[in-house]
This record gives C-alpha cells, structure tokens and sequence, in this order.
C-alpha cells in the first residue's frame, strides 16, 4: 500500500478494527479481504441477499440487508488491500465472477422493477 493516494504511507501504519462484524481499514474503511471474499461466497447463493456491485476501478460494494452505510459496518473493499503479490487462487476468481454475476441479475431487477413503477405514476402537472 506504499503508492496509494498522495499521503505519506508506510506498512504497518494502519490497522484492522472490528466493525460490525467485520473487519475494516483505519484509514479508508475498506473491508478486509478474507471478509470480503467470504461475502462473494454468500453472494454468489442464488438466494441470497447480498449482492456485490462494482463501484470505480478497485473499488466493490457489498450491499446486505441491515447494512445502510459504513457507520454499521464496512460497505466497500477497495483491491488495494490485496495481499501482496497477490495472484487468485482458481476458487477464489470463480467466486468472485459468480458472486458479480449473480448479483448483477438481481440489480437488474431491483432497477426494472422500479422503471415498472415508475412509468404507473401519473404525469406531473
């Protein structure tokens, strides 16, 4: 993390605190990445009601349910975090694909739906 952003950093500056459960990042709030991957496991469920959504480049979003914003707990893992070197294990890329995938057909509908009840309102005057 020696070249992130314009401030002074160092290795071992920052730490993990726990934070609704999870860990997250003194500095940015990122989640940890055995956390994070443990939530594409459990997104990657066709059931499931975690979804991962990708914000800009290194930055994911996990949404679940009782989980507004970062206050209760960490809601992004920016890829910065990875160990370093970092190289995906096969598991753990078929994970996170699936994860986005299955996510992204559930996003989807959340947004045609809301178009659906968009277009039954009344004009405005």
């Amino acid at each position: 993390m020696n070249d992130w952003g314009p401030q002074d950093r160092t290795e071992e500056l920052d730490e993990w605190r726990q934070h609704g459960g999870d860990r997250s990042c003194s500095f940015c709030g990122s989640m940890h990445w055995s956390d994070f991957l443990s939530w594409c496991s459990r997104a990657a469920e066709p059931d499931s009601d975690v979804e991962i959504d990708l914000g800009k480049p290194g930055k994911f979003y996990i949404h679940r349910k009782g989980v507004p914003n970062a206050s209760v707990a960490p809601i992004k893992f920016y890829s910065c975090h990875l160990p370093t070197p970092f190289e995906p294990t096969p598991e753990e890329d078929a994970i996170i694909r699936k994860a986005l995938e299955v996510s992204q057909v559930r996003i989807r509908a959340h947004v045609e739906s809301l178009m659906r009840a968009i277009r039954r309102q009344p004009p405005l005057p």
